[in-house]
């Protein structure tokens, strides 16, 4: 596996499950590789990290993807989209794309 070194980086490769899937459902393997990945970030890129163990944690694989794309949805719509220099309307209706809430895919 790729060394993650940012929670930038970790936010756009667990999305890119979610896109490439087409699901927010996660079976036990996909939990556990998500798991490792977080263990790769550095000491001070833990925070997005956590949160994602931490909701794996509680709600079990078979739960926690639905959660997991909300935090997602979340690190693009406050901390990834508004470091890109642009109009943030344009991106949401980029990123949004006819799905609602809840959807994987939403932000990116």
């Amino acid at each position: 596996m790729t060394k993650i070194k940012t929670e930038t980086e970790f936010a756009y490769w667990l999305q890119g499950f979610f896109e490439i899937s087409g699901t927010d459902q996660l079976t036990v393997d996909q939990a556990k590789i998500i798991l490792e990945a977080a263990k790769t970030l550095p000491a001070n890129q833990q925070k997005l990290a956590q949160k994602i163990t931490d909701t794996i944690i509680q709600n079990g694989a078979a739960n926690a993807g639905p959660e997991l794309a909300e935090i997602l949805n979340d690190m693009f719509e406050h901390h990834i989209d508004p470091s890109y220099a642009g109009n943030q309307n344009q991106f949401n209706s980029i990123h949004n794309n006819g799905k609602g809430p809840n959807k994987p895919g939403v932000r990116c």
